[in-house]
């Protein structure tokens, strides 16, 4: 069955490293992200003001790999508030996909410590805050605490 993973947790959290240890050798895969619009040559540069363009250009990426079939497609985002994840659940259900959420939790002063945003601790913590929001019944969360 084709699957979508979509990850859940606040900067630093340790999303992109769990999808490497545990989801990037599934076949036929594809990592959609926000982070890979500020890939220029090879190299990472973030801007905080082209964040909105970073998640359109997110939403794109993970559109086309849903209509191309892919079997296994992977968003990588915080998706901390409901309506952040909504789009990619109703996208990837409308095509028969299954869903899991995949929730990673840690502390805001640890984050602060491993995030590549510039997030402080107390930006961090009210993030977390907004992450207690539920989730609907009948979406499937896996929680994971971080690890150092």
């Amino acid at each position: 069955m084709k699957k979508v993973y979509i990850m859940r947790g606040i900067s630093g959290a340790g999303k992109s490293t769990y999808i490497k240890n545990n989801l990037s050798n599934l076949p036929d895969s594809i990592i959609c992200s926000a982070d890979n619009f500020f890939m220029k040559d090879g190299k990472y540069e973030f801007d905080i003001s082209l964040q909105k363009e970073s998640h359109k250009f997110c939403l794109q990426e993970f559109i086309t790999a849903i209509q191309s079939g892919k079997e296994n497609v992977i968003c990588d985002n915080t998706n901390v508030v409901v309506w952040q994840l909504s789009p990619y659940v109703c996208i990837a259900e409308a095509f028969g996909y299954e869903v899991e959420i995949i929730e990673i939790h840690i502390t805001a002063e640890l984050a602060a410590q491993r995030t590549l945003h510039g997030r402080t601790e107390k930006d961090l913590k009210g993030t977390l805050f907004a992450m207690n929001q539920k989730l609907p019944r009948a979406w499937k969360v896996k929680k994971i605490q971080a690890t150092i």
